[in-house]
């Protein structure tokens, strides 16, 4: 049966599967249950028999459990964002940058944002590592190192850089505007900042 055939039919049955349960229900009797363990059994093989690449990547992807990795790395995506959003002062947002590194298994970082650099280095033996450097508006930067031999998947580096560039950027604006100006001083106040004068 060929791939058009085969969802041509599964459209008919679920159209009659969707006619037999309205049927119970109009002629007040109690065979809807049945209906819907016949339907989803009817819906399953015919499933199973597409043959998709799609289908079979899903269901392996539901046994190995993939799909919950996926929830825990928007969740901790999630959280590591509001974190750095939340944070009151410079100290804070530097405080869930390093939070989140190590929970995403980065070994160091290194920030420079609104003319001040942090770093935290590791302090063991050297190892070859690769650098995520994630650039922020008007030369502002923060990077991120990892060991080569460290697992990463793709989706969770462009979640995590995601993250990153979202939870920086309301800090990132006051680098834009002249220091004194009353612009400046709102979004100061606004990202818990202390407030510069211009020189």
């Amino acid at each position: 049966m060929s791939s058009r055939k085969a969802i041509l039919t599964l459209c008919g049955i679920c159209a009659v599967a969707a006619i037999l349960l309205l049927l119970p229900s109009a002629l007040h009797t109690k065979l809807s249950g049945l209906i819907v363990i016949l339907f989803g059994s009817a819906a399953w093989i015919g499933i199973s028999q597409l043959d998709f690449a799609e289908f079979a990547a899903a269901i392996r992807m539901f046994l190995d459990g993939k799909f919950r990795r996926i929830i825990d790395i928007e969740t901790q995506t999630a959280d590591f964002e509001a974190s750095l959003t939340k944070a009151s002062n410079m100290e804070d947002c530097w405080a869930a940058i390093r939070a989140g590194s190590q929970s995403f298994g980065f070994h160091e970082v290194r920030m420079s944002l609104c003319g001040r650099l942090f770093e935290d280095a590791c302090s063991g033996p050297a190892k070859p590592r690769w650098q995520l450097r994630i650039p922020l508006p008007d030369s502002q930067w923060v990077n991120f190192y990892r060991d080569f031999d460290s697992q990463l998947t793709p989706l969770v580096l462009s979640a995590f850089v995601g993250a990153v560039q979202r939870g920086l950027e309301p800090r990132t604006v006051l680098t834009r505007m002249p220091p004194g100006s009353e612009l400046y001083k709102a979004a100061a106040a606004a990202a818990g900042e202390p407030k510069r004068t211009a020189s």
